[in-house]
């Protein structure tokens, strides 16, 4: 895939599970919606490759439709922070049980900086 135009997201659907990447000014945002589970964790990766690949200022994971978080797609997150370039931030937006609730039991926000909504991910430094 190419990459995202300031309006035309680009995105993939696998068992109702979507991520879609589109351009935010300098960063690139994730949306990710339905369940991250051991069939679309995967998927999820390929994305986050794809948007650090670009190597954007910042890129921001949206998991605010996520309904479900397992184990590897939290590995998914924090293999994001450790792929991504020097210089881009990785930034995640997670607000309720199913993700900001495992992410913070999970210690996972000590090492990637967790926001309650994608503007506040976008705004910060």
């Amino acid at each position: 895939m190419g990459s995202p135009e300031a309006d035309e997201p680009s995105g993939v659907e696998v068992n109702g599970f979507t991520a879609v990447l589109e351009r935010a000014g300098s960063a690139l945002v994730l949306v990710v919606a339905g369940e991250v589970d051991m069939i679309t964790a995967p998927t999820l990766e390929d994305r986050i490759t794809e948007a650090c690949t670009e190597a954007p200022s910042v890129v921001v994971i949206d998991l605010a439709e996520v309904r479900f978080l397992s184990s590897m797609g939290i590995a998914a997150l924090v293999f994001a922070h450790m792929r991504a370039p020097a210089d881009t931030a990785v930034r995640i937006v997670a607000d309720g049980p199913a993700t900001a609730g495992v992410l913070t039991m999970m210690g996972v926000d000590r090492t990637l900086p967790l926001y309650r909504t994608r503007a506040e991910a976008l705004a910060d430094g």
